[in-house]
């Protein structure tokens, strides 16, 4: 669905700023009023009170009825879309209020791609500086707006690349994308769209039939943003859950939700390292049913992984890191071993047997069950 422009406008206005009275009525927090159109019955009330609160997203009060509603079913604009998002990542501590220098500054940096998609003025400091960040690509602000000035409703495929740039949490070797409309999602799009539900973000929509779809073409609702503007504070401000950069899958009936990244390092059974360049698990599988494919979500600095193993397997290397990875995981650490030429990373733990004194530079013989080290002994020579 499309919004007039002047409706646009205002409506953000009323969403995004603070005690200005319009033609739509004050902005009030969800703390302080009932929402008309959002009762305890409502699937997202919850997400919706907690981003009002936090001032993500604003309520519509008539001063003439003098009833305040939420609209939740409304559609969110690209410009809706990229101001609420940053105002979620502002609320979560990452990314600064924009100083007044700053706003000039990047206001004259993207002047002419903005000013050429029309984008509206109360959207353009907090594009500016998405734009900035690397979470909007400026090819992207030609869809914001079209011919006729009408904002145009923002399609939860983009909504989701967004939201997993800003996220930059790790991305995995293999990703797993459990809906029926999977082939849909464009294959530079997947390793974000698998991380979103790793991480509890966006993990699709329940269908009639009891599938899962992932609508990569549907708008995108209020009450949907206020869901995923919540889940994003609480993935970055909260406490850090290191679970959801491990992946592991056994059952050969996943893997038709199962993509292989290009250019990712495979580890077999501890040994044969290659990098896959266009292959597909079902090569690396060779027809075996009984494998355990498993890896650690790539930080930035890192190339995505993936182990196949049908059995536990000793191999040798020398720690390149070692890296705590989680305080809530006592005795947790990720091992950076270097194998064949090639860094892999494992997971060592309190069930891990060996030297817990191994260090950066150590040479070390060890056993490992797909990502989890078994063993891990080192040697002098």
């Amino acid at each position: 669905m499309k919004i007039k422009r002047l409706v646009a406008v205002i409506g953000t206005a009323v969403m995004m700023v603070v005690s200005i009275p319009t033609a739509t009525g004050d902005v009030v927090n969800a703390g302080t009023i009932n929402f008309k159109d959002v009762d305890s019955s409502h699937w997202a009330e919850a997400s919706i009170n907690f981003a009002v609160d936090k001032g993500i997203v604003k309520g519509y009060y008539d001063e003439w009825s003098h009833i305040y509603t939420f609209l939740p079913e409304k559609s969110v604009t690209y410009e809706e879309a990229g101001v609420m998002l940053w105002r979620a990542l502002n609320a979560a501590g990452i990314i600064p209020n924009l100083t007044e220098e700053k706003t000039n500054t990047l206001l004259a940096t993207y002047k002419n791609p903005l000013e050429s998609a029309k984008i509206a003025s109360w959207a353009q400091p907090s594009l500016a500086d998405l734009l900035e960040r690397g979470i909007v690509d400026v090819n992207q602000l030609s869809l914001f707006v079209g011919n006729d000035m009408i904002g145009n409703s923002a399609p939860r495929k983009t909504v989701a690349l967004w939201t997993a740039k800003a996220l930059n949490r790790g991305l995995a070797g293999v990703y797993y994308l459990p809906y029926t409309d999977a082939a849909q999602v464009l294959e530079q799009d997947r390793p974000y769209v698998d991380m979103l539900y790793r991480q509890g973000i966006m993990r699709g929509s329940l269908q009639m039939d009891g599938t899962t779809a992932f609508l990569p073409n549907a708008v995108v609702k209020r009450s949907e943003f206020a869901a995923i503007a919540n889940r994003v504070y609480e993935n970055r401000a909260g406490s850090y859950d290191y679970t959801k950069d491990i992946y592991t899958y056994d059952k050969a009936s996943q893997l038709s939700g199962l993509y292989l990244g290009n250019g990712v390092d495979v580890l077999r059974n501890g040994t044969a390292v290659s990098r896959s360049a266009g292959a597909t698990l079902s090569t690396y599988l060779e027809g075996k049913n009984d494998f355990i494919i498993s890896g650690i979500a790539a930080e930035s600095d890192e190339t995505p992984q993936v182990h196949i193993d049908t059995i536990p397997a000793s191999s040798s290397g020398t720690i390149k890191s070692v890296k705590e990875v989680s305080n809530s995981y006592q005795n947790t650490t990720k091992v950076g071993i270097v194998v064949d030429g090639v860094v892999f990373y494992f997971i060592a733990d309190r069930n891990t047997i060996g030297n817990s004194n191994i260090s950066k530079g150590a040479k070390v013989k060890f056993v490992a069950d797909g990502i989890q080290l078994v063993e891990l002994v080192g040697f002098d020579k």
